[in-house]
Order: structure tokens, then C-alpha cells, then sequence
């Protein structure tokens, strides 16, 4: 399975946001600490507050919050609305091949559904720990 750029770019994006829960987090912040283009995590963005999951605010304390808790943002939602549904579509026959792939993109949509903006962030924090060299 491959993700788009797109994609990929979004889901950081959010759990840059979930990170700061409560507080504004312009593209700026992101685009810098991240390495993305601004001009793309704007086209990003703009999707996003479309769709209604995040929404912005101008002004000194401007800039991006999501609309909800992180624990509501599936990963499947996102990839769905960024890429589209993961489907089995192109293989036209029915055989065990076809069988095959189609569970496997049920098994694959159903954990996307059931992991959320906040898992990310959360095993993000487990990873902080992994590298802890101090004696």
C-alpha cells in the first residue's frame, strides 16, 4: 500500500495540531519544523477546513485547530478523504487471488477506521522515550 505524498503530508499536519491541542499552530510552524512547502501544506490545509476537520483564525493568535478531539480523526477517514477508499477494484475476476486481496483491503480499512490522530501522537511520545541515552 502507498500513501500519497498528499496523504502523508496531512496526517503530520494533524498530529501536529493534536500536539497543541488548544492552541492555534500556523502552516509556518509546520511547514519549517516539518521540511514541507508552504505553498502545499496551504493546498493541504484548504482540503482539511473544506471537509470541516480543522478550521482557521487570522489575526496575532491565527492559524489552524482541529474541530475536534484527536481521539474522533480516524486514519482511515483522512486517506479516504485525501487518496480515497483502498479497494480491490482493479482485479476484474473472481478468483482466489481476487478473494485474497479483497479481505485484505477490509482487514486494512477496518484498522485505519480504528486508528486515531491520537494513537499517532501518542506512540509518538513512546518513541521519544526508546532513545533515552542518559546513564
Amino acid at each position: 500500500m502507498k500513501l500519497s505524498r498528499k496523504t502523508v503530508y496531512a496526517l503530520i499536519f494533524l498530529v501536529d495540531m493534536a500536539k497543541y491541542e488548544g492552541r492555534n499552530i500556523t502552516i509556518k510552524e509546520v511547514s519549517q519544523k516539518e521540511n514541507i512547502s508552504l505553498k502545499y501544506l496551504e493546498q493541504i490545509a484548504g482540503i482539511l477546513c473544506k471537509a470541516g476537520l480543522i478550521k482557521s483564525w487570522r489575526g496575532p493568535n491565527g492559524g489552524y485547530h482541529l474541530t475536534k478531539s484527536s481521539k474522533e480523526y480516524t486514519i482511515g477517514e483522512i486517506i479516504r478523504l485525501m487518496d480515497g477508499k483502498i479497494t480491490s477494484d482493479y482485479i476484474e475476476s473472481i478468483n482466489s487471488l481476487s478473494i485474497f486481496w479483497e479481505d485484505l483491503c477490509d482487514t486494512i480499512n477496518e484498522y485505519l477506521d480504528n486508528t486515531t490522530i491520537y494513537d499517532l501522537v501518542e506512540n509518538e511520545k513512546a518513541m521519544d522515550g526508546i532513545y533515552d541515552y542518559s546513564i
